[in-house]
């Protein structure tokens, strides 16, 4: 996914700042590390004291720090700039890599791995090496830039022998975002025109695929325009309430042709309204007054989420008993 993708989500929604683990999550974004990491492993020889390889991951963790975003960086080199600095008493302007490592540096480093916490960054054979990166919630669709970037650096700087793949908690979260939301958009689509094909095989008309296409279609277009109206991105979340009005438009459209393959005649039209406009617009009430109690959510995206639910499924009723009918008749 590019830059330009519409599928964005978030750890957490900062305009609902009035909700206790948004606070936190605030927090520690605005005044500590962030609630977003990065990683980068590193696949190279098996000498951690290598004057290249130390020089690799300096280069990838200044870019992190500089152009990527990140407030904080832990690597492999954070481990021996802080054993330098502890060597030389504590002394802030030590907190840099040596100019060399005598072997009595080297193994009394080394005997050491749990006081120095050196595994979390480096595999016990010394062939991995990982580069983390901490940076507050950018979402997904950010996210996603920064990482095409990262890596077309990655593959820019380091040398064709030295393997490397992005990584990281963020990173998942994210390729589970995309893939989720698209895979239900696909089976929203797949869905629409299995309906449209079983309504038209039901009224044996090839119109009447068109029609249940278009007209349960316009429901979900209005509120995709509303989530965009409202800022709302898509996501699982987004596209899950898609699914929501497409089933209550379906269902009405599937009773209304279903009540057309048996009763094809002239007033068809007059006959829906008449007998079938109290039980559909009972139901569709009933649902609308369901997710009104939404739109009194103090959450933001929840409130929005009623309204837009409410405003797709009235549109539904108003296509599916008045319009659907009126075409079929005529098209019949």
């Amino acid at each position: 996914m590019g830059q330009q993708s519409p599928i964005d989500m978030r750890y957490y929604d900062s305009r609902d700042s009035a909700q206790t683990y948004v606070q936190s999550f605030l927090a520690f974004d605005r005044h500590f590390q962030g609630v977003r990491d990065i990683e980068v492993v590193l696949t190279t020889r098996d000498d951690p004291f290598d004057a290249v390889t130390l020089e690799q991951i300096e280069k990838i963790s200044n870019y992190l720090e500089d152009s990527y975003g990140c407030t904080s960086v832990y690597s492999w080199n954070t481990v021996l700039k802080r054993y330098n600095r502890f060597r030389r008493q504590g002394a802030a302007s030590q907190y840099v890599l040596p100019q060399r490592w005598s072997d009595e540096m080297q193994t009394a480093l080394l005997e050491h791995p749990e006081a120095t916490g050196m595994y979390d960054v480096v595999t016990q054979d010394f062939r991995q090496y990982r580069i983390i990166g901490s940076l507050p919630d950018i979402g997904t669709r950010e996210a996603n830039s920064r990482k095409a970037a990262l890596e077309t650096y990655l593959t820019a700087t380091l040398p064709p022998e030295v393997g490397w793949e992005i990584s990281g908690a963020a990173f998942v979260f994210d390729r589970g975002v995309i893939r989720f939301t698209e895979s239900i958009g696909l089976a929203l689509l797949l869905s629409l025109l299995a309906i449209g094909i079983i309504m038209g095989a039901l009224a044996r008309s090839l119109r009447v695929v068109v029609l249940t296409i278009w007209v349960n279609g316009l429901p979900l277009l209005l509120a995709w325009w509303l989530l965009w109206q409202m800022g709302i991105a898509l996501n699982p979340q987004s596209v899950f309430l898609l699914t929501i009005i497409l089933g209550v438009a379906l269902d009405d459209s599937i009773y209304i042709t279903g009540y057309f393959s048996g009763n094809k005649r002239p007033d068809f039209h007059t006959q829906v309204v008449r007998r079938l406009a109290f039980p559909v617009g009972v139901t569709t009430g009933v649902l609308a007054i369901s997710f009104l109690a939404l739109c009194f959510s103090t959450n933001p995206l929840i409130a929005a989420f009623g309204w837009i639910t409410c405003t797709s499924l009235l549109l539904a009723f108003l296509l599916d008993l008045l319009l659907l009918p009126l075409i079929i008749q005529k098209r019949s």
